[in-house]
């Protein structure tokens, strides 16, 4: 987070209010990187929270993040030794960077008599949340197509009805310059800092605001930096899964996005800066139907919350974020409407 990565609930019924205490007392991440010198031809934006997987930011006023620098310090969990990063497919119209993502989480919780009888007892448990296979890179000469791929295998600790989900199949085409992109494929839509952003690198305190947006969708989106100094970002996108599920066209609701960000400050070559963002979402009914339910910043609890089934045409959703670091240390703020 100390980066440039920044630049640029709901119930049936009122009820005695519950406490219960959900700790996340272990979380570990691994990012594999191999053949980082062709890994940031994806990155729609050059200093914002886009980047796809924790791949290398560009420098102030480049769109290439080019080879990783060396660090200061050497890392608790050593980077792939830099004879395995440049081993990636290299050819004068392709590139190939494939990339290995894990994360798991130790959830730990507290409840009194109201919160045991509202949802039960929760346990105590580990989780092995991802298993990331990854694939990106770009096609193309003079004019450069970049691509992402990555699946991810859910049947680790949970009986899912396919072992492997696609999680990102996308493709993203530069008009006019580098600095305006559209992407298509399925990917994540323009909304909201929690899931715009990279999850390898948010805070601890994740999964807050599950209920306002959805993990992936189909459909294109357009990202365009703004001014030379690229400190603002503007973003837009239309989805629709129709076809993926099978449903009909007009059973199927359509979500548009929107999304402004900025920095009020960059200063000491990107440790310290104030991130802003404000972004919008017009969220089609399914079936006439629309749902929020969410747990309790987990992903092994029962759902607190939950409106179940409403019958509506549509949902309008605000968003605001804001994200202040100085040196090691970072404050995330984001509010959801619907």
């Amino acid at each position: 987070m100390a980066e440039r990565m920044a630049r640029n609930r709901l119930g049936h019924e009122e009820v005695e209010p519950r406490q219960s205490v959900c700790i996340r007392t272990g979380r570990l991440i691994a990012l594999v990187r191999i053949a980082g010198l062709c890994t940031g031809l994806l990155s729609c934006l050059p200093a914002q929270p886009q980047s796809p997987e924790s791949w290398y930011v560009p420098p102030p006023h480049k769109f290439d993040p080019g080879p990783p620098p060396e660090p200061d310090e050497p890392f608790a969990v050593p980077d792939v030794p830099q004879a395995v990063q440049e081993a990636a497919i290299v050819t004068p119209w392709l590139t190939v960077s494939p990339g290995l993502v894990l994360i798991g989480d130790y959830t730990a919780f507290s409840q009194d008599a109201n919160s045991l009888a509202q949802v039960g007892r929760q346990e105590n448990q580990a989780e092995f949340r991802a298993f990331r296979l990854v694939l990106l890179g770009r096609m193309g000469t003079d004019y450069q197509v970049s691509y992402l791929l990555a699946a991810e295998y859910n049947g680790l600790d949970r009986d899912p009805n396919q072992n492997w989900e696609l999680m990102d199949l996308a493709f993203t085409f530069p008009i006019g310059s580098p600095a305006t992109k559209l992407t298509v494929g399925k990917t994540k839509e323009t909304f909201a800092y929690e899931m715009v952003g990279d999850s390898a690198n948010l805070p601890q305190a994740e999964r807050v605001l599950n209920p306002f947006f959805v993990s992936r969708n189909i459909g294109a989106k357009v990202t365009h930096v703004i001014g030379e100094d690229q400190r603002m970002t503007v973003s837009a996108g239309a989805f629709n899964d129709w076809w993926a599920k099978g449903d009909d066209y007009g059973d199927a609701g359509t979500d548009v996005t929107g999304r402004v960000t900025g920095l009020v400050w960059d200063e000491n070559q990107g440790t310290r800066f104030l991130h802003l963002g404000l972004s919008g979402r017009y969220v089609g009914a399914d079936n006439n139907t629309l749902r929020y339910r969410a747990r309790p910043e987990s992903n092994v609890s029962s759902y607190y919350v939950d409106t179940g089934e409403l019958p509506a045409d549509h949902a309008w959703h605000v968003g605001l974020e804001a994200l202040w670091n100085q040196g090691p240390y970072s404050v995330l703020a984001e509010y959801n409407r619907a």
